[in-house]
């Protein structure tokens, strides 16, 4: 089996594809939408989304 290698995003809104703001503490939030997560957990709302970007 090939492994394939995806990045998930850390700046890039889950929710809406916005570009997000780094706060305080490398917390992240998007000013379109108002999505807010650590900038090491964003990720995973990717995976949970199924996709990569």
């Amino acid at each position: 089996m090939p492994y394939v290698e995806e990045r998930l995003y850390s700046t890039v809104c889950p929710r809406c594809g916005a570009k997000m703001a780094e706060e305080r503490g490398r917390v992240m939030h998007c000013p379109t939408c108002g999505f807010g997560a650590h900038r090491d957990s964003a990720p995973m709302t990717w995976r949970r989304r199924g996709t990569g970007g």
